[in-house]
């Protein structure tokens, strides 16, 4: 990472770090000249858990990626710059900010409050919210969420900005207040076609357009840095700041698997599929079609194109099962075996005899994650066309039982096997910018 010249003065290279701030992790990596990965830090998201699911205080999150970001550095010569920093991460939770008051919770994306809001923006709004931003009237959309937090927390909406999870730490790194197109895309605020504020929000808020001017802010430019770093590790005070985007589409960035015509796998704790299209197939047709297919579509993290994304709970349902340590894949499945998923996002296996083997729950866990996986697939070429290359990666790739049923699913896909693929292609993406 670095050597001497002639004149013994230190060299460095150009490393880059990036940060993925997930669902169950926070993970950070930084990259060399070939983007490869030479240091890796991470920890367990804080989440609080809820009766509904789980939230954070935003100052608790903000800590906990510090505390990541000091563990990477310090893995770094004493004197090591790096040269910019890349955020990524889930979208859908985020921090609504009034200047002088404190933020309520984050309410993780899973959660299942705001069955009353939803049940308005379907009567108020129905398709025409779904026309105009690509996503379900359900408790997952930001909007909803925004909603709730007003009806029930009497949290403040006028005045205040949105920021999903990138967007926020970024900000409060020292980064300026730009909204990103794939993670607005992914809030119900905004119009996949104008690329502005859904009109309908303003009414569904009960505010006037003229009280919320920054509630989404206009989208930053994806080759420009939002800021420098002025708040963290010695290493990075001074770096260019970019918001990466949405994690899944960090990740296929780093793979490498963002163009049409390829299926991008990413096997996480939620298996998401997407298909990347350019803005000439976007249609109200197109749109309806794949969301009542229980997708959704968002723009992409540049501001032309799109990307239509799938998400099956595979990890979630593995990861209710303890992998056999003994036993084989052709060991019999009890009869009556069945994995169970509730709202909360909860899971488990009912039906379990006590003569069951662990092989043979292992299996059946198996079977209904691919089951789930290969409908989605299925689903997706029924939309966009039979892709023409698939790139699968993620965690679960590294499970011999998960691969090999990979393999069968898709047995000309590519593994990529890239180390924290979402915060390495943050890495990368946060390297290609500009100055502010």
């Amino acid at each position: 990472m670095t050597t001497l010249s002639s004149d013994g003065t230190i060299m460095t290279m150009p490393l880059r770090a990036g940060l993925d701030v997930g669902t169950s992790g926070i993970k950070a990596v930084v990259i060399d000249k070939d983007d490869r990965v030479v240091a890796m830090a991470s920890s367990v998201t804080p989440w609080e858990p809820v009766d509904s699911g789980a939230q954070i205080s935003p100052q608790a999150l903000f800590e906990a990626v510090r505390a990541v970001l000091s563990d990477l550095v310090s893995q770094l010569p004493a004197k090591q710059r790096l040269a910019s920093l890349g955020v990524t991460g889930i979208a859908e939770a985020g921090v609504l900010s009034v200047p002088g008051t404190a933020p309520p919770p984050i309410i993780a994306w899973f959660d299942s409050r705001g069955d009353d809001q939803a049940a308005r923006l379907e009567r108020e709004h129905g398709v025409e919210f779904t026309r105009a931003t690509g996503l379900p009237r359900t408790t997952l959309s930001t909007l909803v969420k925004i909603r709730w937090m007003a009806d029930e927390w009497g949290a403040p909406v006028v005045g205040a900005s949105w920021y999903s999870v990138a967007e926020w730490v970024v900000h409060k790194l020292g980064g300026t207040a730009h909204s990103e197109w794939s993670l607005a895309s992914r809030t119900g605020l905004f119009d996949l076609r104008t690329g502005k504020m859904w009109a309908g929000a303003f009414g569904y808020l009960d505010i006037d357009p003229s009280d919320a001017p920054a509630l989404l802010r206009s989208p930053s430019a994806p080759d420009r840095a939002q800021g420098a770093l002025v708040d963290g590790p010695a290493a990075l005070i001074g770096a260019p700041l970019l918001v990466a985007g949405l994690d899944h589409l960090a990740a296929a960035e780093a793979c490498e698997a963002t163009d049409p015509g390829v299926l991008f796998d990413s096997c996480g704790t939620a298996e998401a599929m997407m298909r990347f299209f350019d803005d000439e197939l976007l249609s109200d047709d197109l749109v309806m079609r794949a969301v009542d297919a229980g997708l959704t579509i968002g723009r992409h993290t540049k501001p032309s194109g799109f990307v239509a994304i799938g998400v099956v709970p595979s990890g979630l349902i593995l990861e209710s099962i303890k992998q056999p340590s003994q036993g084989s894949e052709a060991d019999s499945i009890p009869q009556g075996l069945n994995v169970v998923l509730r709202s909360d996002e909860s899971r488990s296996i009912d039906g379990v005899p006590p003569e069951a083997s662990p092989a043979s729950v292992w299996r059946t866990g198996l079977d209904e994650a691919f089951e789930r996986s290969s409908a989605l697939a299925a689903k997706m070429s029924s939309i966009f066309g039979v892709p023409e290359r698939v790139v699968v990666t993620g965690g679960w790739m590294n499970d011999a039982s998960f691969k090999e049923r990979k393999l069968r699913q898709f047995p000309t896909a590519v593994v990529d096997n890239q180390l924290e693929s979402a915060a390495a292609g943050a890495a990368v993406m946060g390297g290609r910018v500009g100055p502010p």
